[in-house]
């Protein structure tokens, strides 16, 4: 059924008309480092939708903060770094009937060097409202025949039992618990260190060894 703008219309035949005029979202020309796909920004969803909820009278206003998380932890080269979690509370009302209106929250993660974390997981939530709300189709024609290195086998497979060992010895004699290591090897068990990540956490741990054993001087007659 197409509809036109009226304001009798429920609030659910405006979503269903807004639903008509959106089409898609091209996604940005770069890629994300190391992911292999193309983002979708925030503004380009938004310039796409404001104007479709001017048009259908959509009311979409933020509402409770449902959740907000902030992790900090140190990168490996040794910056701060901030991960929030937010879950934002959403009300959505027809503009010529406030009373014909439902609620709904999203959940998005942002991180940051700074204290911008909130900021991006806030204009995330947005962001994934307007695309589930409207079952907005984001891609490119392109997007299917996209080409990026798929992941190696080292980065795939985990580390042997001997290495898994020889990590352990090492984390013994700096007396640092194998949760330590794993965290910095970004996964949650030792056992989980992929063998690409192998050589460079055996290089910290045998310098740190180096580092914190004494040196004696020898003496001679």
């Amino acid at each position: 059924m197409t509809l036109v703008p009226d304001a009798k219309l429920l609030l659910t035949q405006r979503i269903n008309g807004a639903m008509q005029d959106v089409a898609y979202v091209q996604r940005e020309h770069k890629i994300v480092p190391g992911a292999g796909f193309r983002p979708i920004s925030a503004q380009a969803v938004k310039a796409k939708v404001r104007p479709i909820l001017i048009k259908w009278g959509i009311v979409i206003a933020p509402s409770e903060c449902l959740k907000s998380e902030t992790i900090q932890w140190t990168s490996d080269k040794g910056k701060p770094m901030f991960f929030t979690t937010v879950v934002q509370g959403y009300r959505i009302a027809s503009a010529d009937n406030p009373a014909d209106s439902f609620t709904c929250s999203i959940c998005a993660c942002g991180a940051d060097q700074s204290d911008k974390g909130a900021n991006k997981a806030l204009t995330m939530t947005e962001k994934q409202l307007f695309i589930n709300l409207f079952h907005i189709e984001v891609g490119d024609d392109a997007e299917s025949s996209l080409d990026y290195d798929a992941p190696t086998n080292e980065e795939v497979a985990t580390i042997s039992d001997a290495q898994l060992v020889e990590l352990k010895q090492y984390a013994d004699t700096l007396k640092l618990s194998p949760k330590i290591i794993a965290t910095a090897a970004g996964v949650n068990e030792m056992n989980e260190i992929s063998l690409a990540k192998f050589p460079e956490i055996k290089e910290r741990l045998l310098k740190r060894i180096a580092q914190t054993t004494p040196v004696h001087s020898g003496v001679t007659a």
